[in-house]
């Protein structure tokens, strides 16, 4: 084991910083955080027309399909108006799997 590690870098319009314990992992650890966001920018992008919020926003009101990850992201995002959070989480990924989301 080295010593602690940080890498500084854009993205989504600000600046990140991954700091790692062992400066050995720091390029999984690197290679790890670019897939995980890239799926976040895929997923909620409004400047990606191929993302799912694009798509979402495109429906006209009907009833889409969206991925766990988006469902949870909204339901991370979404303000629970004094409910359980757990629960609303819980309802919202029901709702994706089965029925889909409207805008």
């Amino acid at each position: 084991m080295t010593g602690p590690a940080t890498d500084t870098f854009r993205v989504f319009g600000t600046t990140a910083v991954l700091i790692v314990t062992d400066e050995a992992a720091l390029a999984a650890a690197r290679t790890i955080t670019d897939s995980e966001l890239d799926a976040v920018d895929k997923a909620c992008s409004r400047f990606r027309p191929d993302s799912e919020l694009s798509k979402l926003n495109g429906s006209s009101g009907a009833l889409t399909p969206v991925s766990e990850l988006f469902a949870e992201l909204i339901a991370e995002a979404t303000p629970c108006g004094g409910t359980d959070r757990r629960r609303r989480r819980s309802d919202l990924r029901a709702g994706a799997d089965q029925r889909g989301i409207r805008p």
